[in-house]
């Protein structure tokens, strides 16, 4: 039993044989002397561009040096005595700051009018094709981020040896670092929008009055495409970046022997990180389609196709997180040897480190669109015909975008730091003492606070209006 056709298969097989039939009647016609009115328009605007901006990427270090002080004291006689002192000071700061980006692929405005009337004719055929193709395309990257600064970065190296031999013996001093760190970086907003586009097409077509085949063909086609992506994060911002080594020995031999000194490492840094907006759209355009055909009275046959394709498509990624701030991150080594030898023998000193470190990192909002759209098509057929009147209307429109906004993925570290201490006494004698003092003192805060991040991958609003 042969399979049922539904109405509308029925409708749609008729109207493409009618269609079809219209279009070769309309060839076979257009170079004889009967035919009265032949119109064929065609537009096609194509609108591409890529951009890229960039403000980032940029490395500062505050100071990167090797410190070597050395205190070498060695004394002999009735009254022997040493007074010195080893010293490293290093401080650096590194800054930052970085103006903004702003990145925009294709921006384009674009009207396409396309008008045929062909007025009063004969029994001839009456054809009106009309043809728009319109092309928007745009990639844009912008970009604040990607900096590095470190503030200190530096190898320091204090050694104090002393020795006194005599019947009154004495060692006075030590070996000392001083270790500080500055890093800041903020960056300006980074701004990308792919395609932003405005695109307004008008086709009307008008047959003639008495035409035996009135045929109107009104094709648009509309593509909206755009790739955007902003950054200003993935920074690294390092307050002390530092080696720090201080050694202290001393040797006092004697009647009265005695040794007063000290080890010691101060080390401290501080990283600030704060980004700008981050903000992507990957299409954001604005198109409207009018297609109007009529025909004249009195024809034979009437055949209206309108067709409408509009397709916007976008892709956004914005980002301002992805930032790593330490604020101290030192290796610090404190080591005082002290021997006394005598009738009366003393060793007072100490091994120290004090290590501090603060990072704090801020970042701006991220708001990535993957498709912005708005898109309204309007499709009017008007047959006034005393024979038979085809009309076909199609208007598929689509909309797909995909948006992708980060501020996380920060990593803070107030103070990450080895600190060891090593303190060594040794006194022999009737009398002898011991004064010491150990210790590690380390400190650190992180803070991290981070924007809003939103995301929309595809908002559109449509509006088809078809009348026949």
């Amino acid at each position: 039993m042969p399979e049922k056709t539904t109405i509308a298969k029925r409708a749609a097989q008729f109207a493409a044989f009618t269609v079809g039939g219209g279009v070769a009647l309309t060839f076979a016609l257009a170079g004889s002397a009967s035919a009265d009115e032949v119109t064929v328009q065609d537009a096609e605007v194509t609108n591409t561009g890529a951009a890229a901006a960039n403000s980032g990427g940029n490395v500062a270090v505050g100071n990167a040096s090797d410190n070597t002080a050395g205190n070498d004291q060695d004394a002999d006689g009735l009254i022997a005595s040493n007074n010195g002192t080893a010293n490293n000071t290093s401080n650096g700061s590194a800054s930052i700051t970085t103006g903004q980006a702003t990145a925009t692929g294709s921006q384009a405005t674009t009207d396409v009018d396309q008008q045929a009337d062909s007025g009063d004719s004969g029994p001839g055929p009456d054809v009106a094709v009309q043809n728009a193709r319109v092309v928007n395309a745009g990639a844009a990257a912008a970009n604040s981020g990607g900096n590095v600064a470190v503030g200190n970065a530096s190898v320091n190296q204090a050694t104090n040896d002393q020795e006194a031999d005599g019947a009154l013996a004495s060692n006075i001093g030590g070996a000392n670092n001083t270790s500080d760190g500055t890093a800041s970086i903020t960056t300006g907003d980074a701004t990308a929008a792919g395609n932003i586009s405005s695109t307004h097409v008008d086709q009307h077509a008008a047959s003639g009055m008495g035409a035996g085949l009135a045929v109107v063909m009104q094709n648009s086609d509309v593509l909206n495409l755009g790739l955007a992506a902003a950054n200003s994060g993935g920074n690294l911002g390092i307050g002390n970046y530092s080696y720090n080594e201080a050694d202290n020995d001393q040797d006092a031999d004697g009647l009265f022997a005695s040794n007063v000194g000290g080890a010691n490492n101060t080390s401290d840094g501080t990283a600030t990180i704060k980004t700008g907006k981050a903000t992507a759209t990957g299409n954001a355009s604005a198109t409207d389609v009018d297609q109007h055909a009529a025909t004249g009275s009195g024809a034979g046959l009437a055949v209206v196709v309108q067709n409408t394709d509009v397709l916007n498509l976008g892709v956004a990624v914005a980002n301002s997180g992805g930032n790593l701030g330490i604020g101290n991150y030192s290796d610090n080594l404190a080591v005082n040897g002290q021997g006394a030898l005598g009738l009366i023998a003393s060793n007072v000193g100490n091994a120290t480190n004090v290590s501090d470190g603060t990072a704090s990192i801020t970042t701006g909002d991220a708001t990535a669109a993957g498709n912005m759209s708005s898109t309204t098509v309007g499709q009017d057929a008007d047959t006034d015909t005393a024979g038979l009147a085809v009309v076909v209307q199609n208007a598929p429109v689509g909309n797909a975008g995909l948006g992708v906004a980060n501020t996380g993925l920060n990593a803070g570290v107030g103070n990450y730091s080895l600190n060891t201490a090593t303190l060594a006494q040794v006194s022999f004698g009737p009398l002898a003492s011991n004064v010491s003092d150990v210790a590690n003192l380390s400190d650190g805060f992180a803070m991290l606070l981070t924007g809003t991040a939103t995301a929309i991958g595809n908002q559109a609003a449509t509006v088809v209006e078809q009348d026949a």
